[in-house]
């Protein structure tokens, strides 16, 4: 029954979702049939600089870190926290307010913009935080942008992030030492739209984002379920157990293999077809692959040890690794929730660069199945990826959807009241 009163709350959302956006465009959106090159900006805008419409813009210093999320602690947002211009708690750490202390003014507000202020890779990346779980704040690395309530926080946001590449222009310093100046970044012009535009604006595009999260929950629901029964079915037995007929004890090396991915220059990608893997996930795309989905790939450098599932065919460059059967089963369900339950990230080298020891990895002792239970888990969990991958497709569309009509909306090409 609870399956089923969440499959008719998500088709619910799913249908306020569109009569949102047919309401909008419907009726609220409407485009000059002039041309707005020749037009010019439309009179009733008005062009502010950012620092004049924000109360706040200011980064952290160095937190004291802890270990743990208690009482005396909390959660600390860092560059890797703000990817595809959302906030994520996955990689955030922790700060012992004992021993720094965290002002009003530097603990995250609702609707906060964040932007990455250093590093070549990550510098200028926006994302405005929502949902806010407990007390957070940001490192000396992430600047927060707390609007007035003279304008439209949510349309400042998407504002912000439509000017991405500019605030990444801003910076300054020597080639791995970039920094984002405040000066300069309160100096950043922006054209405003009356404020019931700005709403209006807010809303529509929001749509765009309420949809995608739902989609994205739905994932991860999805891949917790599939969690759940990967636990039924084999957390329950540990090396040392007396275990079922046919199953045996032996080491991770048997089942998988963590083969090296290979290099691929920047300037040689070509930005088209399919995804490229790095040490921190997707790095860009290229027109060829060098592996065929679905698999799995396992972070070899950065945050090493993290695991990903791509469900397409894909190219893992040389920071990564990618996995290989070698269990002679015909997909790899297994592999990666065995793979996730053993935490590899914090199997590190002793290198100078930290990455992940795949001869440690190797090593780890685990329960192997028989053949036939993992047949049935691989039947049982195909129908659970395919609705992952259809979803993942459905976000890309709405992402591509709302890129484009982004920019048409904040040059006035399009318009909504």
């Amino acid at each position: 029954m609870g399956w089923i009163k969440w499959r008719r709350g998500w088709r619910m959302k799913e249908r306020e979702f569109w009569s949102r956006v047919l309401y909008f465009i419907g009726f609220n959106l409407y485009k000059d049939m002039v041309d707005n090159r020749k037009k010019g900006i439309p009179e009733e805008w008005e062009e502010k600089r950012l620092g004049e419409v924000i109360c706040y813009l200011s980064r952290w210093i160095t937190p004291k870190y802890s270990e743990n999320l208690g009482k005396n602690e909390c959660y600390i947002l860092n560059q890797r926290c703000i990817r595809d211009n959302n906030v994520s708690y996955n990689n955030s750490r922790f700060n012992n307010l004992e021993k720094r202390k965290v002002s009003i003014e530097k603990t995250l507000q609702e609707l906060d913009i964040l932007i990455c202020s250093t590093g070549v890779w990550t510098l200028g990346r926006v994302a405005q935080i929502k949902n806010i779980p407990d007390k957070t704040t940001v490192d000396s690395h992430v600047t927060i942008v707390r609007a007035e309530n003279c304008i439209d926080k949510v349309f400042l946001g998407f504002l912000l992030r439509w000017k991405e590449s500019i605030i990444e222009s801003l910076a300054e310093g020597s080639t791995w030492q970039t920094e984002l100046p405040r000066k300069k970044l309160e100096r950043l012009k922006i054209l405003f739209p009356p404020l019931p535009e700005q709403k209006a604006i807010a809303s529509l595009l929001s749509a765009f984002d309420d949809k995608i999260e739902l989609l994205r929950e739905e994932n991860e629901t999805l891949e917790e379920i599939g969690k759940s029964v990967f636990k039924e079915w084999f957390g329950k037995y540990k090396v040392g157990d007396e275990l079922p007929e046919g199953w045996r004890v032996g080491k991770l090396g048997e089942i998988v293999e963590l083969a090296y991915g290979r290099a691929l220059k920047t300037e040689d990608r070509t930005n088209s077809w399919f995804p490229v893997y790095g040490s921190n996930g997707i790095v860009g795309y290229h027109k060829d692959y060098l592996v065929k989905g679905p698999g799995v790939i396992v972070w070899r450098k950065g945050t090493a040890g993290s695991i990903t599932w791509c469900n397409e065919n894909f190219f893992p460059i040389d920071t990564s690794f990618y996995v290989k059967d070698r269990l002679g089963v015909d997909s790899l369900y297994f592999h990666y929730f065995i793979l996730k339950k053993y935490n590899l990230e914090k199997m590190w080298s002793d290198s100078a660069v930290p990455g992940l020891n795949r001869n440690s990895a190797y090593s780890i002792k685990i329960v192997i199945p028989n053949e036939n239970i993992l047949g049935e888990f691989s039947s049982l969990m195909k129908p659970i990826f395919e609705k992952i991958k259809i979803n993942l497709e459905k976000i890309q569309t709405l992402l591509k959807t709302r890129d484009i009509l982004l920019p048409k909306l904040m040059k006035w090409e399009v318009r909504v009241k």
